[in-house]
């Protein structure tokens, strides 16, 4: 079983995705901050040899997923829609 480390697709989301999370107030100001502790994640997986998958999350699948699930925006919908999309796509 390996970790699913969900990703923005493009950092110029990073905005957008602030102002549509419920979690705003827990999230990094800035992407470039969230990216670094993106990147020091996953070089600990890597060091410690365990598995992951990064999965690309667009702000407009984040909010469809959200909506259609009836859930708030926050980093619990975020990381299972990323656990769902890598199921999918590993199928």
């Amino acid at each position: 079983m390996g970790h699913y480390v969900p990703l923005l697709e493009f950092n110029h989301q990073w905005e957008t995705l602030l102002a549509a999370a419920a979690d705003r107030d827990t999230m990094d100001e800035t992407w470039e901050k969230w990216n670094a502790g993106i990147e020091e994640l996953i070089a600990g997986l890597e060091a410690r040899s365990i598995p992951y998958v990064r999965v690309l999350l667009d702000i407009e699948e984040i909010e469809q997923f959200c909506e259609e699930q009836g859930i708030p925006n926050d980093a619990k919908a975020r990381s299972n829609l990323a656990i769902r999309k890598a199921e999918q796509n590993a199928r």
